[in-house]
């Protein structure tokens, strides 16, 4: 799986809103939630799975839904992604120099430093 930045954003969002424990109902593979297909569905599941081993959400999951609520750092690294045109900035950064998967402290820090650059007037959104 390459992370989606969308995806970590939205499900991060969906967390923050919902807490203190929030619930983000994924369906059943037969019937997945209105709005979203089966493998949408799986890719939430896999980037929420990938946010919990990365210490970003303490959560858990059933055969239907994802449970959690955002860490210090989850709400850290939502502060970073939260604004659409940084993060495609940032994301568009890395795909000029060939980089598909991004990590997720280099993500971090650009974004970091593409609002730095914002609040001092160097760069216009």
């Amino acid at each position: 799986m390459v992370r989606n930045w969308d995806t970590v954003t939205w499900i991060l969002t969906e967390i923050e809103q919902g807490m203190p424990f929030a619930q983000i109902d994924l369906g059943y593979a037969e019937n997945p939630p209105k709005g979203m297909d089966y493998e949408e569905a799986l890719n939430v599941r896999s980037h929420f799975r990938v946010l919990v081993d990365g210490g970003f959400i303490e959560g858990e999951e059933t055969s239907s839904s994802v449970y959690g609520e955002l860490t210090w750092e989850g709400h850290d690294l939502l502060d970073h992604l939260r604004n659409d045109t940084i993060r495609a900035k940032a994301t568009k950064l890395f795909k000029d120099k060939g980089l598909v998967a991004i990590p997720m402290h280099l993500m971090k820090a650009t974004c970091a430093e593409l609002l730095a650059k914002v609040m001092q007037g160097d760069v216009n959104l």
